[in-house]
């Protein structure tokens, strides 16, 4: 019983650090917004194409998301900069680990929607229907 509720606080600091997240990039210039959504987009779609079709549960997907959380924290680790939070190297590194470590399983479903749901909405808003439309072409759905 203790590690559901340590599990349910992990989740809620989740979704409480992507949110404060989204808050910082919303700051950003139209310019970095866009940089920003475009990186987010493309790797969480070649994240999830990576276990796309594969059993669920499985260690053959377990090993896989372990391993793509695992780069995108070090992405994000090597993304720190004095400019902390405002720096659009980190908040697109941030915000894909985000929606990988939702997407993991580990929190629940209720956690998972509440983390990628904002994040894909945030993504939606700063690309442009021509935009959306490259990334369905070049990903193939």
């Amino acid at each position: 019983m203790v590690f559901g509720l340590f599990g349910n606080n992990e989740g809620k600091q989740l979704l409480d650090e992507t949110m404060r997240t989204l808050e910082a990039a919303d700051q950003l210039s139209d310019k970095n917004k866009k940089i920003v959504a475009k990186y987010v987009f493309s790797e969480t779609i070649k994240a999830i194409k990576e276990i796309e079709g594969l059993p669920v549960p499985s260690p053959k997907v377990d090993k896989i998301i372990v391993r793509q959380i695992n780069q995108a924290t070090k992405k994000r680790q090597k993304a720190i900069s004095k400019l902390e939070d405002k720096d659009p190297k980190w908040l697109k590194t941030a915000l894909v680990e985000s929606f990988l470590l939702a997407n993991c399983g580990k929190y629940g479903e209720k956690i998972m929607w509440s983390t990628i749901t904002p994040i894909q909405e945030w993504i939606r808003e700063n690309l442009s229907e021509k935009e959306l439309k490259q990334f369905e072409k070049k990903f193939g759905f």
